[in-house]
């Protein structure tokens, strides 16, 4: 693959970080406070806050190149794949944003989300142009589709 043109990084909004930081502190607090004996729930309370306040601090990230989209979710591994050969899209509501999972010749796959090419314009030009060459090779995309991404 080669560098990447455009790029974009989501990160966990602060509210969910003061609200699982406050979590961790009373329990640490309470662990402190007690010092006598060891409270199992309490106890994993505090190592769940810890889990989620690592879950909370990661980040998601779309790069785009020249023939190629690189998605890494909040928790799991990077997927890819060719944009210049997509075979089929879909274009699916999720939760309260749309998503769309492009699947390559090759079986990859990789999902965008509506809200992440609204926020970053180069990334989602690239992704269009590079869609608009696997749409001259085949790739039959529906109206509602191509319409919210601006191809004929």
């Amino acid at each position: 693959m080669s560098a990447p043109l455009a790029r974009y990084v989501a990160r966990r909004g602060d509210p969910l970080k003061v609200a699982v930081a406050a979590v961790v502190v009373c329990g640490a607090y309470y662990l402190l406070r007690g010092g006598r004996e060891l409270n199992v729930p309490v106890l994993a309370m505090v190592l769940g806050g810890g889990l989620v306040l690592g879950l909370a601090t990661a980040r998601a990230e779309l790069a785009v190149g020249r023939r190629w989209l690189s998605q890494r979710a909040m928790v799991g591994r990077r997927r890819w794949v060719r944009t210049d050969q997509i075979v089929r899209v879909d274009d699916e509501v999720s939760g309260v944003d749309r998503s769309l999972t492009l699947h390559d010749r090759d079986g990859r796959r990789a999902m965008v989300m509506a809200s992440q090419l609204r926020r970053a314009p180069e990334l989602r030009a690239q992704l269009v142009r590079d869609l608009a060459t696997s749409q001259a090779a085949g790739l039959d995309l529906p109206l509602a589709t191509r319409e919210r991404l601006g191809l004929p």
